[in-house]
């Protein structure tokens, strides 16, 4: 029996979904391996330091993400790229769209808005369900 294009899709995807499922697998053993070999006093140092360094990433990940809004409001004001030292704020204009729907009737009585139409190129994104 020959199976169609998308029963051999579903089953790259299918093998695909059991490839992350394995490598899930993996470092779950791996992590809980590690933690048989620490002793329970180097553990609960090892905890202490965690939680240290949590509440420093959740403070400074804070301040980025409002430093980030600033400089994104202050550079889309000035209305161009500025280019600090280390890093670049690009502006790019909002990208254009169409009611597609509504609009392909009128192509009917106007073929020539036809020649206006660009359709890119089909892309996919993997999305875990």
């Amino acid at each position: 029996m020959t199976l169609t294009d998308e029963e051999v899709a579903i089953e790259k995807i299918d093998n695909l979904s059991n490839l992350h499922g394995l490598r899930s697998s993996l470092n779950y053993r791996r992590a809980e391996l590690i933690k048989s070999v620490i002793p329970p006093e180097v553990q609960a140092e090892l905890d202490a330091i965690e939680a240290e360094f949590k509440e420093q990433y959740t403070t400074l990940d804070a301040n980025i993400a409002d430093l980030e809004k600033e400089v994104r409001l202050s550079v889309l004001t000035i209305g161009h790229t500025v280019k600090g030292t280390f890093l670049r704020v690009e502006v790019q204009a909002g990208k254009t769209s169409w009611n597609t729907k509504a609009l392909l009737p009128l192509t009917k009585r106007y073929p020539w808005l036809k020649d206006y139409q660009t359709v890119g190129d089909p892309f996919t994104k993997i999305v875990e369900i």
